[in-house]
């Protein structure tokens, strides 16, 4: 702003058409860097104005995880097919948020799976997350939970008169596997639900 001519000056170059000699630059080495200086540009009307400033660019967008579902998907879409599996079988979630996951360790779970974890997340998300192990508190994990669905299929198959029928006519009989004629819903990177293309339903 020292830079600047006064008000009156400003105007007299504005209306001649002429220009003020710039000042000149320091010499190098002397006392630290130069302040900055505005730059003035006359418009058509006549008006002194200052140059905007340049604008940082936004930051590249990062991965963001909402639930569980997101994440597995997530070590899906990497192929660390051992961390998903570790996922579904292993951990009893407790408590879910960005940034903060706590679990109870299912019988015979790897005790490095938290640590193993929380550098997933970091290199993938690019964010420190908190991944805790806690003793309590935690539901069955994705495994249990398909092994308690299975269990209640076939109580309810064998509950069934023809189906009781059949295996009291074959003596040893039991029901081995319940498959759906329906195809299965599979969470999304966002958490949403689609469903497998390649599933082609038996016939009758």
């Amino acid at each position: 702003a020292a830079d600047l001519p006064p008000l009156d000056e400003a105007l007299r170059m504005l209306r001649h058409g002429g220009a003020r000699p710039a000042a000149p630059s320091p010499a190098p080495g002397g006392g630290g860097g130069a302040a900055p200086r505005m730059t003035l540009a006359a418009s058509n009307s006549g008006a002194l104005r200052a140059a905007p400033s340049p604008r940082a660019e936004p930051a590249a967008g990062r991965v963001t995880l909402t639930n569980f579902e997101a994440l597995l998907a997530l070590a899906g879409e990497k192929r660390d097919m051992r961390l998903k599996l570790a996922l579904e079988a292993e951990v009893r979630l407790a408590r879910f948020e960005p940034g903060r996951i706590e679990f109870e360790l299912a019988p015979g779970g790897s005790p490095a799976l938290a640590q193993t974890l929380t550098q997933r997340l970091q290199d993938w998300t690019g964010e420190r997350w908190m991944v805790a192990v806690v003793t309590s508190g935690g539901q069955p994990t994705l495994r249990e939970q398909r092994e308690a669905k299975e269990r209640e299929r076939r109580s309810g198959l064998e509950a069934d008169p023809l189906i009781a029928k059949v295996l009291a006519h074959f003596p040893g009989a039991q029901i081995i596997a319940v498959r759906s004629k329906e195809p299965e819903p599979v969470a999304g990177p966002g958490g949403e639900t689609h469903y497998d293309d390649a599933f082609e339903p038996e016939e009758d």
